[in-house]
């Protein structure tokens, strides 16, 4: 495994592109007449906000893994070490899942 690894500094960068994204567009929705809001601004900002803490957690358990290998302690890990990550990003997508929905249900 090579622990000297840049991906998690890259998704955490992307990461905050998307989150700039979805605030920016949040912005620009805030600035039109209520009630008459642009339908891609609207869109934007709920993937936006709602997907970038989805993608931080994601680094985070990146990180996660390459610390159990480096401190020596993938045994003491409650799951496998190859089961980690997806396990997490599993978790993960379910919950951006429900939260899109509630997030739907509430525009119509």
């Amino acid at each position: 495994m090579d622990c000297g690894s840049t991906s998690h500094v890259t998704n955490t960068a992307s990461t905050t592109l998307v989150e700039v994204a979805g605030f920016a567009a949040r912005a620009a929705n805030a600035t039109e007449t209520p009630h008459d809001w642009s339908f891609a601004p609207f869109v934007i900002q709920t993937l936006g906000i709602l997907l970038a803490p989805v993608l931080f957690a994601s680094s985070l358990y990146m990180i996660l893994g390459r610390i159990a290998d480096l401190a020596n302690g993938v045994e003491k890990l409650l799951v496998k070490r190859k089961w980690l990550t997806k396990i997490f990003v599993l978790s993960d997508v379910l919950s951006f899942g429900i939260q899109v929905v509630g997030r739907f249900s509430i525009m119509s």
